[in-house]
């Protein structure tokens, strides 16, 4: 699952960018979202994912037939702010699902090395 992780991470990252926020979700989409397939994800969420995905495709779909300006257009403000808080949702889940990897502290009896100490 880190795959998912890593192209939600870049989604998210498009997301909280610069630019209007149809371009955002839009780029998200294009460049990270759409090679997801449900199975990436935990069963919990899958349902949300495809939800997402199938509007999101749909504006593609429309956008490639020139019905629209963009892979977002048909969307108003309230529906690119639910896009993108489902988006954060995943990514939330996903990163509970599967941590990110923390540095381990050391043994509770060892403690942390102290300058000066020689280890043999």
């Amino acid at each position: 699952m880190s795959t998912t992780w890593n192209e939600l991470h870049a989604a998210v990252q498009l997301l909280i960018g610069p630019g209007p926020q149809r371009e955002r979700l839009a780029a998200a989409f294009t460049n990270h979202l759409q090679w997801l397939r449900p199975k990436d994800f935990p069963s919990e969420v899958r349902d949300r994912f495809v939800q997402l995905i199938n509007v999101l495709y749909v504006n593609r779909i429309h956008e490639s037939a020139g019905k629209d300006v963009g892979p977002i257009a048909a969307s108003d403000g309230a529906d690119m702010n639910a896009m993108s808080q489902t988006i954060l949702e995943l990514y939330d889940a996903v990163t509970r699902y599967e941590p990110i990897p923390v540095k381990e502290n050391p043994p509770a009896d060892q403690g942390p090395a102290k300058p000066g100490d020689e280890q043999a």
